[in-house]
């Protein structure tokens, strides 16, 4: 049984004009929404789970199997970060042991303040910017598109467009086939291993984000 209405929400539309308004939705059209999923870095697998405010504020946890959890809120001036103390150790990776045992005892489950400018905020602030995925596509080619097999995402009719990415992955994207046309999942593949996983979800549902309390944060010095 076909995933999607008889009639095809998409008749007219190029693959490249489906994948387009899709992200475009997500994105800028959707202020606030949620995003899970998992993604392949530094030879470990992180697990994020994250929400967007319509005020522009990001937050919510990152996990790595092996290095710890960690927290965040970000939004256009200031990004707080919050890190057990296993996360604390593989951040501080190449500082003298002295130091970053010094640094760890102090920041560790406590969360401090920078700028969200800052370099040191960005090593991990950049996940907000799945907040408008059209970042992740490459811009330098139109990419030869595929429709594939309609689908289910988060419980919801989509259709499915397959493609090229960057760095020899291979994308897949579920878009909605009823209602507005959202980006519910994007999945990216390479030598048959998941890269990357996301799912969007909870999209303009009142995501309300709070700061931490000013009691429980510490300066990052």
């Amino acid at each position: 049984m076909s995933a999607t209405p008889a009639t095809d929400p998409f008749a007219g539309m190029s693959l490249a004009e489906i994948r387009s308004t899709a992200y475009a939705h997500t994105g800028e059209g959707a202020r606030t929404k949620k995003v899970r999923g998992t993604l392949a870095q530094y030879g470990e697998t992180m697990s994020i789970d994250l929400g967007f405010s319509r005020d522009l504020a990001c937050g919510g946890s990152f996990t790595t199997l092996d290095h710890g959890k960690g927290q965040i809120h970000v939004d256009t001036k200031v990004a707080y970060i919050k890190r057990e103390t296993a996360a604390w150790r593989t951040y501080l990776m190449g500082v003298p042991k002295a130091q970053a045992d010094a640094m760890t005892d102090r920041y560790a489950d406590h969360w401090v303040k920078v700028a969200a400018d800052d370099e040191r905020a960005k090593s991990i602030s950049f996940l907000c910017r799945l907040g408008h995925p059209r970042f992740m596509l490459d811009k330098s080619e139109e990419p030869h598109i595929k429709r594939g097999a309609d689908s289910v995402a988060d419980k919801q009719p989509a259709i499915t467009l397959t493609y090229p990415g960057k760095k020899g992955v291979t994308v897949t994207d579920y878009i909605a086939a009823e209602g507005r046309a959202y980006l519910l999942k994007r999945t990216e593949t390479k030598a048959g291993q998941v890269q990357a996983e996301f799912t969007y979800w909870d999209i303009e549902a009142p995501t309300p984000l709070y700061a931490p309390p000013a009691d429980e944060v510490i300066p990052f010095e």
